[in-house]
């Protein structure tokens, strides 16, 4: 068993959109605007490339991932525990909090897609811990 936690579609798009609006302001900066102010065009452009590239990376990996022996939240340096490790899981208005001896996953329950919830309250079901 895999499931992958996705992001809302809200938040890619907003990612997405913001990518191309700053992207395309700065380049038009460069193309249409006289030199004195490029650098600012350039600052745009290298938000707008950020932005996409926040967008491709979580539309790639996506939020989280849950096996049958473990849950890794996928970031620039993931955090992954074993399902074995982990000794305490706690609920407290949008997040979950996931706690093993050494390391803590937090997940944002507002960030992922109704679906994804569904499939993490199950998951949580099968430990078996309490969860407070």
């Amino acid at each position: 068993m895999r499931t992958t936690l996705n992001f809302t579609k809200k938040r890619m798009n907003i990612n997405l959109m913001l990518g191309i609006i700053w992207f395309g302001l700065g380049a038009s900066g460069v193309l249409f605007i006289d030199n004195t102010t490029h650098i600012w065009s350039y600052g745009w452009m290298i938000l707008g490339t950020i932005y996409l590239g926040t967008f491709i990376w979580e539309r790639r990996k996506q939020y989280a991932t849950l096996t049958e022996k473990s849950i890794k939240k996928n970031k620039l340096k993931p955090i992954e525990i074993e399902l074995k490790n982990i000794v305490r899981i706690q609920k407290f208005a949008n997040d979950v909090k996931i706690f093993s001896d050494n390391k803590k996953i937090i997940i944002n329950t507002n960030l992922i897609t109704e679906e994804s919830k569904t499939d993490l309250d199950k998951f949580l079901k099968t430990i078996n811990l309490k969860i407070g």
